[in-house]
């Protein structure tokens, strides 16, 4: 079955001459592994730069339930970056948001509230004229209320943890 829906790019890794492998956040499947062939060579349909992390794309797979990976059909870019790829202080934050949602997202399930999360703060931090120093805090404090145990106010109430 042909699953088309857009994505953000966590990690890739090179498999074969002109192939890679790579873990795709999806909004209607959750974490995916992809498979997309040919992309590193000269005349790629899917050019290398789109597996970049944290790149939102949208994608056409062949998706089959269970499998490992799938294979990429089509991948186009979703959102173009104006500040994250140039700015070295953007990049990095972008690296480790990719990281720690990598480590922290296991499941394959539609998690579109998360999707919405991510999304919103990668177009936040790509037009922001603000310091973006304690942002990665910021990222993880909303990051740990998806994952189950976000901290809050202790003089709203006298527990320490949602639950």
């Amino acid at each position: 079955m042909l699953l088309k829906t857009r994505g953000i790019v966590f990690r890739t890794v090179k498999y074969g001459e002109t192939s890679v492998i790579a873990d795709i956040f999806t909004e209607e499947k959750g974490l995916c592994s992809f498979i997309g062939g040919g992309v590193r060579t000269a005349k790629a349909r899917m050019p290398f730069n789109l597996f970049q992390p944290m790149s939102v794309v949208d994608l056409v797979a062949y998706h089959r339930e269970g499998s490992g990976a799938n294979r990429l059909k089509e991948l186009r870019a979703a959102e173009v970056w104006g500040t994250i790829p140039f700015d070295i202080r953007h990049g990095a934050v972008t690296l480790f948001m990719a990281e720690v949602c990598r480590n922290s997202i296991q499941e394959e399930e539609e998690h579109g509230e998360l999707f919405d999360f991510l999304l919103g703060n990668l177009r936040w931090l790509d037009v922001t004229p603000h310091p973006i120093a304690n942002l990665h805090l910021h990222f993880l404090l909303g990051l740990s209320g998806f994952l189950g145990f976000q901290p809050q106010d202790p003089e709203d109430s006298g527990e320490l943890f949602l639950t």
